[in-house]
């Protein structure tokens, strides 16, 4: 069980908040996790301008580490933008530490 009365402050670069109450909401237990929603961004340079192509080879794959856990490596030119989009989602389904993607 958890004191009603604690709190915790947040500390990042020099700034602390205020102090945020342990139960917010009442009670003697702490609530369950929250779901966050995490961005992805990536891009690309074009180097037709200078000697490179605009195509993308079927050799070239990559694979996303999160946590210290990598997925699979996923072929970039492989099947469809869709295809490859419902292979990113099932391996990072399969990280310990993610819980949904959508």
């Amino acid at each position: 069980n958890v004191d009603p009365n604690s709190s915790f402050r947040l500390r990042f670069e020099g700034e602390e908040t205020g102090d945020i109450l342990a139960l917010p909401f009442g009670g003697s237990t702490c609530l369950g996790s929250t779901t966050a929603k995490q961005i992805i961004t990536t891009s690309t340079v074009d180097t037709s301008g200078v000697g490179g192509d605009d195509s993308v080879s079927h050799l070239t794959s990559f694979a996303l580490t999160y946590d210290g856990h990598t997925i699979n490596p996923i072929v970039a030119n492989d099947v469809s933008c869709g295809e490859t989009a419902t292979e990113i989602s099932r391996e990072l389904m399969l990280l310990p530490t993610l819980y949904d993607v959508a």
